[in-house]
């Protein structure tokens, strides 16, 4: 799990992350609605243990960079950007995932993972290990459904999870990753954004949709750029190599393997 952060604030974890290139962190807007001071922060990264992260060095945040259209009543447009003040040196602990390309499949029963320190059960404490799991996603149709979460799941969210309950995302795990393999690569889906308690029967968990936000995380990297010169995000599931180019500088990686838990999240 190279790409999956912890964001915390006095030691404490709070929400989690995705690293989409040495400089950015894509997470959840409602992560920020309370505490929207960059400096509160620090972004651990490159190992699963929050107990040994403690002890490793973290990134301070520059700019904390929510969506214009967060709606706290609707969690509709549930994203965030966190630029750092210095670049992440990639490993083999600290990598990145890569945005998903326009027409990834996110069709009714296409199989994803979700990875968190969340609580492994409603209001529960967060583990000291980094979880993972399966789940399924689930078509808007099935997720609008009076039986299980009604008109509540807007376009800028898709659900996730098992109808028959046991398998979710919970407290803890915010702006943690949703990420789906196509070919050789893996792709970042979505972000954990809200949920009906956690694990409940018809009750999946809610992410934000990053491929409806593709134009908008472009933007925002583009505007605050550590250089003057053009930002290109893209991937390609060709040879299974994901680039991103940060500034002018490019990066290549090989996403191999992908094991969680079981609101806000």
């Amino acid at each position: 799990f190279p790409d999956t952060v912890s964001l915390q604030i006095s030691g404490h974890h709070v929400c989690g992350g995705s690293i989409i290139s040495p400089y950015w962190i894509l997470s959840a807007a409602h992560c920020f609605q309370m505490y929207s001071n960059p400096r509160m922060w620090r972004v651990y990264s490159g190992d699963v243990s929050l107990n040994r992260l403690r002890f490793d060095s973290s990134k301070m945040v520059k700019k904390i960079i929510s969506h214009e259209g967060f709606d706290p009543n609707t969690n509709d447009n549930d994203i965030a950007l966190l630029k750092l003040h210095s670049p992440l040196t990639f490993t083999r602990t600290v990598k990145p995932v890569c945005l998903p390309i326009i027409g990834l499949d996110l069709s009714d029963g296409r199989q994803a993972w979700i990875t968190g320190w969340g609580a492994l059960r409603s209001s529960g404490p967060s583990p000291d290990k980094l979880n993972q799991a399966q789940v399924t996603i689930y078509s808007r149709e099935k997720c609008k459904s009076l039986q299980v979460l009604g008109g509540q799941v807007t376009e800028s969210m898709f659900c996730a999870g098992k109808l028959g309950g046991g398998v979710d995302t919970c407290q803890g795990d915010s702006g943690g990753p949703l990420v789906v393999k196509q070919g050789d690569v893996w792709w970042l889906a979505g972000d954990t954004s809200w949920g009906i308690g956690c694990a409940l029967r018809n009750k999946p968990g809610v992410y934000g949709n990053v491929t409806y936000f593709l134009s908008w995380v472009h933007e925002k990297m583009q505007v605050h750029c550590v250089n003057a010169t053009d930002i290109k995000l893209f991937c390609t599931n060709v040879i299974g190599i994901c680039c991103l180019a940060d500034c002018g500088v490019t990066y290549k990686k090989k996403k191999k393997s992908f094991r969680k838990l079981l609101w806000y999240k």
